[in-house]
């Protein structure tokens, strides 16, 4: 009984070898596509990130100047009437304003900064792949 169970526990072994043998062989022929695959992931994600931040700067613009808009008109209505009617309006769209201009410019500079792997990636991947692998093997 000794020897059956060792035969059948060679065939265990010997099949698990050549599958892990295979699998080693196919990891070898798919690893192109995979990096491939994986550059061109990154980089869209990246360069999505990157346009969300420029989007972000741009709606803090607008924000800024929507706000010193407020401003201007509230002056010029506080000058002729002596007395501001709208002014709870006012103030609360400079404060809305002021609120998303901060948080958007918060977020459009972490994007900005945090997700410019696009520019390694189109300039040097082979540099990105190195720094990418690294990362994954801390």
């Amino acid at each position: 009984m000794n020897e059956v169970l060792q035969s059948k526990l060679a065939e265990i072994v010997e099949l698990g070898k050549n599958g892990i043998l295979q699998a080693a062989d196919m990891i070898k022929e798919q690893m192109p596509d995979l990096v491939e695959q994986i550059l061109r992931y990154n980089f869209v994600v990246s360069l999505l990130s990157w346009l969300t931040a420029i989007a972000c700067f741009i709606l803090v613009y607008k924000c800024v100047q929507r706000i010193l808009k407020v401003m201007k008109y509230e002056n010029e209505r506080n000058v002729s009437n002596g007395y501001c009617y709208y002014a709870g309006k006012s103030i609360a769209t400079n404060i809305i304003c002021t609120v998303l201009g901060v948080i958007c410019l918060i977020t459009g500079l972490v994007l900005f900064f945090e997700h410019a792997a696009w520019i390694k990636i189109s300039i040097a991947p082979k540099l990105y792949l190195v720094e990418y692998l690294s990362y994954l093997i801390k």
